[in-house]
């Protein structure tokens, strides 16, 4: 997926500690991590996202995933900035909790099963990425 955004400056978000960029020399931006089982870590995410959005002003936000990366789509949707979010392959019979949640708003939303995107017209499927 790296190589789509190749010709871009990308600046990465996530709740891994020590992740590195797949592209760019810029260190990757940490956020708490949260569920709906962590309310507590999803108010702390959503005030680093709202911050970081505010802040860098992107383009594009483009999410793999999760709660913090659902609470992005709408943060971004708030700030007029393009989304893309992209499901877990983990997801073979349903589109995720945070896939549904982000469905009516993202601007693009992709699944990695063929079969889920045949059966929503909202998904689209353009491969998968390992």
């Amino acid at each position: 997926m790296a190589d789509a955004f190749r010709h871009c400056q990308c600046e990465f978000v996530s709740t891994a500690p020590s992740l590195i960029a797949p592209i760019g020399d810029q260190p990757v931006i940490k956020v708490t991590d949260g569920s709906r089982d962590t309310l507590r870590n999803l108010i702390s995410a959503t005030r680093q996202i709202w911050r970081i959005i505010r802040s860098r002003r992107p383009d594009l936000i483009v999410s793999t995933g999760a709660a913090p990366g659902a609470i992005a789509i709408y943060i971004a949707k708030l700030h007029g900035i393009r989304t893309i979010w992209i499901d877990s392959v983990a997801n073979s019979d349903s589109l995720s909790l945070s896939g549904r949640a982000v469905r009516p708003v993202a601007d693009l939303c992709l699944t990695q099963w063929p079969e889920l995107a045949e059966r929503d017209p909202r998904l689209r499927y353009f491969g998968r990425v390992l």
